[in-house]
């Protein structure tokens, strides 16, 4: 595959976002997650494309590696790193902003599904292209 196109979003962590250790709660690492995600898809595809499919998280794998804590700029990196058959890999990146490190790494794997059949698709290359240069 060639180089992935990689996708940028910015947010603040905000009270809701917050959990009883005073922590951003891990469930919201998954909402950014498939936040930015969408963001992605969104911006990369057409509207007839998004029409003619929809994605399902398979598998989720996140390492907390810093914490985040409340009113503290976030910014996610995301890009595709393969594709197979009806999987796609990606990868998130959840940086503090202001520091640049590294706070939190996701391995998404992400099925492409037919919106009639609710079954998984090939992932075909007019599909993909728009995610890698």
């Amino acid at each position: 595959m060639a180089t992935p196109n990689r996708f940028f979003h910015e947010l603040i962590v905000s009270e809701p976002d917050i959990d009883f250790n005073n922590l951003v709660n891990n469930l919201v690492y998954l909402q950014w997650v498939q936040l930015v995600s969408g963001l992605h898809w969104d911006h990369r595809t057409t509207v007839e494309q998004r029409a003619n499919c929809f994605w399902v998280i398979a598998r989720q794998e996140i390492d907390y590696l810093r914490e985040l804590k409340l009113n503290e700029k976030v910014l996610i990196e995301t890009f595709i790193e393969r594709v197979e058959k009806q999987k796609c890999y990606r990868t998130v990146l959840i940086y503090k902003k202001d520091s640049n490190e590294l706070a939190a790494r996701a391995q998404i794997v992400w099925v492409l599904l037919d919106p009639a059949t609710k079954r998984p698709m090939r992932i075909s290359d007019d599909v993909i292209q728009p995610f890698i240069s």
